[in-house]
């Protein structure tokens, strides 16, 4: 069980006290863990444990007594989430967490995050390719262009007829098969068009 206090009214409402140590003291004396500057709290006045499952409060014998839920208490009484404990003009307000609760919750709550809301470059990426046949070296820089898919494909003799074809005509891409070839390569074309250039100017 994972308790704490609330100051539930005051110029400190909404602080919250932590239970070390699954007991907390409350009184004016200097061993106190919480420490109220009050004359209607005795010097030890009263104590909250923690347990396993439960949390208690018990009077420890003070003048004005402590109060749970506006009742005076004699005993060691039992307290849940929510109830108010009162020592003087101080109340305070008991939350209580089951760690295994909790550690559930958070672990649905990231489960469903990681289904529903992938972060960026979580995302499968990978493709399968198929495998290709052995090719000759790498072309250079000017004529390093794909040979046709099809070729590829049908068989390595193709692949590699397709690849010297690419040789052949450097700086000009390859024609698919039953395609018409440009009378000019590419080279050609941007030769052409700086020489229209300068003429314009």
């Amino acid at each position: 069980m994972i308790a704490k206090l609330i100051v539930a009214s005051g110029k400190s409402a909404g602080r919250s006290i932590a239970i070390k140590r699954n007991r907390l003291l409350i009184g004016r004396a200097e061993e106190c863990d919480v420490r109220p500057l009050s004359e209607d709290v005795s010097r030890r006045h009263c104590e909250v444990v923690v347990g396993p499952a439960d949390v208690w409060v018990a009077d420890l014998g003070s003048r004005n007594g402590t109060f749970v839920n506006g009742r005076k208490i004699s005993e060691r009484t039992k307290v849940a989430d929510g109830d108010i404990v009162r020592v003087g003009a101080l109340e305070l307000k008991v939350s209580c967490v089951d760690p295994a609760a909790k550690a559930g919750t958070e672990d649905d709550v990231s489960r469903w995050l990681v289904a529903d809301e992938k972060p960026a470059g979580m995302f499968d990426t990978t493709q399968t390719m198929p495998l290709q046949p052995a090719v000759e070296p790498a072309l250079p820089a000017a004529a390093a262009v794909a040979p046709d898919a099809s070729a590829i494909n049908r068989s390595p003799t193709a692949a590699s007829d397709a690849v010297k074809a690419a040789k052949a005509a450097p700086g000009s891409l390859p024609v698919a098969a039953g395609a018409k070839k440009k009378a000019d390569s590419s080279r050609d074309a941007a030769a052409e068009a700086l020489k229209k250039f300068f003429e314009n100017r």
